[in-house]
Formats: C-alpha cells, structure tokens, sequence
C-alpha cells in the first residue's frame, strides 16, 4: 500500500489560477474576512493576474497543497518596498495544524535573504490565534487602524 503524502509546500507556478481560485473561495466566513487579497470572490482572471505577477517578481506567493487541491496560501507584497506586505490564509478544516507556520518559516526566511529589513503584515484584532503565530515569529505591534471593512486592525513589524 502506498504511504499517503503530506502537504508540500511550493512556490505559484504557471497554471495554478483555478486551483487558487477554488481554495479563495471555498473559504469560510471567518476566512474570507480575515484573509482578502482579491476581494470577496476570487475571479478567475484576478487569480490569473496575483500568478503572473508572481512570475515576473512582482510578489512572492506560496501555496501549501496535496495533490491539486490548495490547503493556504501566503504571500508577500511590495517586494521593492524596505518593507513588504504579508499575507497568509489556510482553509478552515486545516487551522491550527501548523501549516500556517511552516508557510510563515519559507515565506520570512525569503525575504530574509532578499536583504529587505522587515515585513509588516496587518491582523484583525479579534483574530488571536493568527495574532500568536505572528508573535511566535517575533512581529511585534506597530499600530492600529480601521480597515475600509470597518474591522479595527493591528500592524505588526518583524525586524531583520
């Protein structure tokens, strides 16, 4: 019998726009609020855009997935900035299992060793658990603020 295989974590390639665009919006409530690249429905020719500007060095995106099917999705933003912007969503029936983390080590160490001095990354601030995780990696609070959602939000720095 063949040894099931875990979740593989691995830089956007060409062709993974359905894929990403499947897990975006099979994304519960909670989800969707707390991780919104796109917008509340992910179109296919948005996801198409987020994969060829991966391409061309416009971001970094990393997908957690077994087999075809995406299980989170982190990103980095910005990257011309000191400073980029992170993103990170995992699927419900999958948090608190540390994929999270494990896409939170490559994505840091990345843009660790592009020379930026940092990422920010915003944090709604009911969203403890996400909150801890940031912590645990040494983002500190930077501010606060109000998104155009209306939900009041943390900043948080991580200083290399």
């Amino acid at each position: 019998m063949p040894l099931a295989q875990g979740p593989v974590i691995k830089e956007i390639a060409e062709g993974d726009a359905p894929a990403l665009q499947a897990f975006y919006n099979s994304l519960d409530p909670f989800g969707k609020e707390m991780f919104h690249p796109i917008g509340p429905v992910a179109e296919l020719h948005a996801c198409e855009k987020l994969v060829q500007d991966a391409l061309s060095g416009g971001r970094y995106d990393l997908v957690i997935a077994r087999g075809d099917e995406i299980l989170g999705w982190a990103f980095v933003s910005d990257l011309e900035k000191d400073c980029p912007l992170l993103g990170i969503g995992i699927s419900e029936e999958r948090r608190g299992r540390g994929l999270g983390a494990k896409l939170m080590e490559r994505l840091v160490e990345s843009v660790r060793s592009r020379g930026n001095n940092g990422i920010e990354l915003t944090v709604v601030r009911t969203n403890d658990r996400a909150r801890r995780l940031y912590e645990s990696f040494g983002f500190e609070i930077c501010g606060e603020h109000e998104g155009t959602d209306g939900l009041p939000y943390h900043r948080m720095r991580l200083e290399f």
